[in-house]
């Protein structure tokens, strides 16, 4: 047998008989064969590639006049032989028209990729109803067997038409046999190959149908070229006559294969092509009548000509002009729109005229979506396309008859638009088009089709969710980049490119959310909003910003708003001016010589790129980062053990090094633990080593590595060992049933709730139109508009100049979503995960995939609720809890922010924070203390105290759009104990005050009267408590700023300075320190600062909640080498917001897999129900 070289070869060694197959990897044992998982007959394969094809045609049987294909033959019922014989009998005549002799030679057909698309299925499962019913059945089981996944179904196809033209061969001998039988060989070992891989779900549904059947058609098209010649002319209005029945339903199925497969033009040169200069239609092609064999599908063939020639425009559209291209486009959209079907032919009733008459009009706007998406590329929200849309959507949701008992029969108005629907949904964007899709697919067949079509879009909606905007990113920015072009800038660069959300009461009525607690039945208004881009672009020669707006329709960007921003304001710093900065310094000769006085080698040289606060030295205009540097001794060494003692200003747009600042340490030799110079900041240019009046601090050199094999490394080079443990059992989380949450596209559904889930570039994760079911009500009640993470800071406390510029605004100075990490399956992650994707932008405007860096998952949450009665017969009942976990990970430099939003069963929502990786690090001098402002977590490296200070934007909107804020207190009883009101002195109560206006708008925590907040909507009131619906908030985690009022962090972060800020809702007001936050000296106007000013009403209106939390972090060693997370959290709990307890509902029960651990006698799995859990009954006392 040759080798995989040979394949190329002309000169192949001839064989007389097919090869055996040797396969290069181990075979299994005789009692291992492979094998597909197929229904019975079994098909076992062996490597052998004889006995492959020999088993395959054991199961044949010969079609009337045809030539075997190795089908197996169907089981037949009695009282169908009749109208079977007819069938067979105008199939056999077909046949007989092909001419099935030489094949000639292969050519190229090995080296020929078939391209497979989900779409394909929808097709060929109309296309297998559609030809008569023995043949469909032979040909369903027989392609079964072949496809199991879309490789090995394409790679086993492929196999099977270059043996069976193999054998066709006039010469056994020849050398055209022998290329052809070494390239089935070839497909053969792909299609074995395959077997020994997992199959995914998608594989399954593309390849059990489409895989097959695309070698049948490509089979046909051999015999086609062979008898007819390549790209033939057929005029379909010549085909009427069943003699003619094979090829016509090749043409027919070769169009609809054109449509699913991209680059391909129709193997026939069809006469009468609209666009293809013909001045009009044949009449036979105006309409159609009702035989299904002239209406392939429900599909007109005026129709299906329109379909052929988009198909073949958009091939040739690469290659002519453009104009050329609209002008043969408008001829095929004039064609579509001005078919018209045959009158009624007097033979069909008119309820089964009506239903043909309504699948010609959803075909009739498919042709129209298929021509506007591949020809004309608009989009799903391009106008043309959404008419088009709501057109086949009005037309498809009138009540159509419902299938007979066996649907497989034959055509019924059900099954024939199946294809119509499937082209639909490929443009459907909104979650209700979807929807009515789904069960528009859901009507077109039997469950398994249905499921293998749905499963597919599904597939094709995601794509789209995930790479729709990068599409309009490269749109909005191409215009943003001519618009600044034609203003004569030559070189900048693109900081972010970001939606801009639509106005907040747009899209209330757009989605339907009811707006006050009597709108119990809101309508959708229909007006989807306007979907507009922006984008922050630098100068980068003269370090001007600007900040353009777009708006995208029918897949065109109009530039809308064109703004300079002022001298000093700066966008966030990107990640690759974070590279760049690393690279200036690293290349910087002062840095060289500085790092190598205290030992350090250029190659060891590394530093964190860091936004730099406020640096007033600079001037205004110029774009700065701090770089804090270190030494790495070796790959992936733990370079934060090796901190030095100086760090440097960079122009992030020139790259160069503007200044070297040495901080002062605690080494004054007159006086202990005092600073060796100032912490004011050091005047540019002059020696600031002199400055700190101390001498060079050579960088700790001891390893302190995190990662396993470096640490088994140093361990081994000192004579030790380590072992990672080797106790730690298993734990897996199985969801055998799958997961309880649904997804369409970023829209989430998970026991009761329903929301939005966003993610742009700088707040990361955004959940929108937080709703929760409530079942007593019947209906949806929104809860949340819109919660986000908003801000944060992180100041630190030596107060010694460069440290004090050390308060990084991780969302406006960097953007969490620009941060955020791909997450790993069974890491990150564990259990049943679905993912989400984000796309970014770097700084050519171009879009930057962000793999599933949202995942969503269901966890265990203990104990929900229980109660035991103690009594002797009394019952316990627990309930388990569940919650909904929506996660990123962002990475910070060295630190790491893990943000979970938590959703339970009882209606309360969390945000959890985890902060985990490295700790800041800075040297020490030999024998200085730092034990006032850090922790020496190591010999002579010290992490500085710091502050964690997060900012949560809340737009409440419990039931309905008119909120307020209740400031609850509790506080004992004033009266004395012994006294009349308090004999026994116990008593305390609490108070509720309703916060007025933005003068008493900001307000701080108290944990000595355990004050709270909550959200209510003062109309409507719980039927007992009397009280005002609401959402209470719980949090621990209320630190207050430590700076000074005046200092340079308060004025820059005043949201840091209170712990809840309320202020009337206002569009465009996202960020509470200002939109634009790097380098500047205070907080703007434009920001809670000037938001709070004078005395707004903050009551019974549209509000929106500022909260500051976080946490003071006092380093310990045991944070050291990598920090065990710090948590932090923040709840959201309901407060007579339901009439009860809203989880009586979930279901009690044991956990059948949870057993015994210790005694095997005991291992037995837990059995019973709820009634009995915990032993269901309580022991007599």
């Amino acid at each position: 047998m040759p080798d995989m070289s040979s394949f190329a070869s002309t000169s192949l060694t001839p064989f007389a008989s097919p090869p055996s197959y040797q396969p290069a990897f181990p075979q299994p044992t005789p009692a291992q064969p492979f094998s597909l998982p197929l229904q019975q007959p079994e098909l076992e394969i062996t490597p052998d590639l004889n006995s492959f094809f020999e088993s395959l045609d054991a199961f044949a049987e010969p079609l009337p006049g045809g030539p075997q294909m190795g089908l197996p033959s169907p089981k037949r019922r009695p009282e169908d032989l009749a109208e079977e014989a007819r069938e067979q009998e105008s199939w056999a005549s077909a046949a007989t028209m092909l001419e099935l002799g030489n094949l000639g030679n292969v050519g190229g057909a090995g080296d020929e990729t078939v391209e497979i698309a989900p779409l394909y299925a929808a097709f060929n499962d109309g296309f297998f109803r559609s030809i008569p019913k023995p043949v469909r059945e032979i040909m369903v089981k027989r392609m079964n067997n072949v496809a199991a996944s879309s490789q090995l179904g394409s790679a086993a196809s492929m196999a099977m038409v270059l043996l069976y033209r193999a054998r066709t061969q006039p010469d056994a001998n020849s050398e055209a046999q022998a290329h052809l039988l070494a390239q089935s060989d070839h497909f053969f070992q792909q299609a074995v190959l395959h077997l020994q891989t997992p199959i995914p779900l998608e594989g399954k549904l593309v390849a059990c149908r489409a895989a097959a059947s695309t070698a049948v058609l490509l089979l046909s098209e051999f015999f086609v070229n062979e008898a007819l010649g390549v790209r033939p002319t057929l005029d379909l209005s010549n085909l009427s006559d069943e003699s003619n029945m094979a090829l016509r339903c090749f043409a027919y199925s070769d169009v609809l294969r054109t449509v699913c497969i991209r680059r391909r033009k129709t193997v026939f040169d069809f006469a009468n092509l609209p666009g293809s200069g013909a001045t009009s239609m044949s009449p036979s092609l105006a309409g159609t009548a009702s035989d299904a064999l002239d209406t392939h599908l429900g599909l007109p063939v005026g129709l299906l000509l329109c379909l052929a020639a988009t198909s073949n425009l958009a091939v040739d559209a690469t290659t002519l002009p453009i104009p050329v291209v609209q002008e043969k486009s408008a001829a095929i959209e004039q064609a579509i729109r001005g078919w018209r079907p045959l009158a009624p032919n007097g033979v069909e009733d008119s309820v089964s005229y009506l239903e043909r008459l309504v699948t010609y009009e959803l075909w009739r706007q498919a042709c129209l979506l298929y021509l506007y998406s591949s020809v004309n590329h608009l989009g799903c929200l391009a106008q043309s396309v959404r008419l088009a849309l709501q057109q086949f959507l009005r037309l498809a949701s009138r009540d159509g008859p419902r299938p007979p008992v066996d649907s497989n029969d034959r055509l019924w108005a059900g099954s024939v638009r199946a294809c119509p629907w499937f082209l639909a949904a490929t443009v459907a964007f909104l979650p209700e088009d979807r929807e009515q899709c789904r069960q528009g697919l859901k009507e077109c067949g039997p469950q398994k089709g249905y499921e293998d079509n749905l499963a597919g879009i599904e597939k094709l909606w995601a794509l789209v969710d995930r790479d729709g905007w990068a599409v309009e990113i490269s749109l909005a920015s191409a215009a943003f980049r001519t618009e600044l072009l034609q203003r004569g800038l030559r070189s900048v660069k693109s900081t972010y490119v970001t939606l801009v959300e639509p106005p907040k009461l747009e899209v209330i009525a757009y989605l339907g959310i009811s707006t006050s607690p009597t709108d119990t039945n809101p309508k959708r208004s229909g007006i989807a909003p306007r979907r507009r881009a922006e984008a922050s672009l630098i100068d980068t020669l003269t370090g001007d910003v600007y900040v353009l707006t777009a708006e995208l329709r029918n897949g065109v960007a109009t530039i809308d708003s064109f703004e300079q921003l002022d001298k000093g304001l700066q966008p966030g710093i990107t990640l690759e001016e974070l590279v760049e900065c690393e690279e200036a310094v690293r290349s910087d000769p002062e840095v060289i010589r500085l790092c190598a006085e205290v030992g350090i080698k250029p190659e060891e040289i590394m530093c964190d790129g860091w936004s730099i606060g406020y640096e007033h030295r600079f001037g205004e205009g110029l774009r700065l980062q701090q770089a804090f540097l270190y030494a790495r001794k070796g790959k992936d060494e733990h370079l934060y053990a090796h901190p030095l003692d100086f760090n440097c200003v960079v122009d992030s747009n020139s790259l160069k090094v503007l200044q070297i600042d040495f901080a002062p340490h605690r080494t004054n030799k007159a006086q202990a633990n005092a600073l060796s110079g100032s912490t004011a900041p050091h005047p540019v240019g002059n020696d600031s080593l002199d400055r700190a009046n101390r001498d060079r601090i050579p960088p700790p050199m001891e390893s302190h590595d995190y990662l396993p094999e470096l640490i088994a490394k140093k361990a081994y080079e000192e004579g030790k060992e380590f072992k990672l443990r080797d106790d730690l059992k298993p734990l897996h989380v199985e969801q055998p049933l799958g997961v309880s949450f649904q997804m369409d596209g970023n829209h989430i559904k998970w026991q009761n709730w329903d929301m939005h889930i966003g993610f742009n570039y700088r707040e990361g994760i955004v959940l929108n139109t937080i709703q929760y079911f409530d079942k007593d009500e019947g209906r949806l009640r929104p809860i949340m508009y819109r919660a986000s993470f908003a801000e944060m800071v992180v100041p630190y406390a030596a107060p010694e100049w460069p440290h004090p510029r050390k308060f990084a605004f991780d969302v406006g100075e960097y953007g969490l979503g620009m941060l955020a990490n791909s997450l790993s399956l069974g890491c990150d992650c564990l259990g049943s995960i679905h993912y989400l994707d984000g796309q970014m932008s770097n700084h050519a405007g171009e879009p930057v995939p962000l793999p599933k860096c949202i995942c969503i998952h269901e966890e265990d949450d203990g104990l929900l609720w229980k109660h035991t009665d103690f009594r002797p017969g009394g019952k316990a009942h627990s309930v388990r809890s569940r919650k909904l976990v929506i996660q990123m990970i962002c990475t910070v430099a060295n630190y790491e922010y893990l943000f979970a939003w938590n959703f339970r069963l009882d209606g309360t929502m969390e945000l959890e924070i985890k902060l985990t990786g490295i700790l800041n690090i800075y040297t020490l001098a030999e024998g200085e203390k730092c034990d006032a402002f850090g922790t020496e977590v190591a010999p002579r490296v010290q992490a500085h105290h710091h502050q964690h200070l997060f900012n949560l934007r809340l737009d409440p909107m419990i039931d309905g759009i008119n909120n307020s804020i209740v400031e609850t207190e509790i506080l004992p009883l004033e009266a004395p104990t012994g006294s009349d009101e308090n004999w026994a002195g116990n008593g305390f109560y609490s108070t509720k005050k309703v916060l007025q206006n933005t003068s008493e708008g900001a307000r701080m925590a108290n944990n000595t009267t355990g004050r709270m907040w909550s959200f209510v909507n003062e109309d409507k009131k719980h039927y007992s408590s009397g009280a005002p619906v609401g959402y209470k908030v719980m949090c621990k985690d209320f630190p207050p700023l430590l700076a000074k009022p005046d200092s340079l962090i308060a004025r820059r972060a005043p949201f840091a300075t209170k712990n809840i800020w309320v202020t009337p809702y206002v569009e465009g007001q996202l960020f509470p320190a200002g939109k634009f936050v790097t380098q500047t000296p205070y907080a703007p106007e434009d920001s809670l600062h000037g938001w709070m000013k004078g005395a707004r009403n903050i009551a019974k209106t549209d509000v929106v909640t500022w909260f500051s939390f976080g946490v003071t972090h006092l380093p310990r060693p045991e944070d050291w080498p990598v920090m065990p997370y710090e948590h932090i959290s923040f709840t959201m709990k309901p407060a007579g917001f339901f009439r009860a307890n809203p989880s009586l509902d979930v279901p009690g029960g044991v956990d059948s897999r949870s057993v015994n651990a210790f005694s095997l006698a005991e291992r037995e799995p837990a059995v019973g129900t709820s009634a009995a859990c915990c032993g269901g009954k309580v022991a007599k006392l």
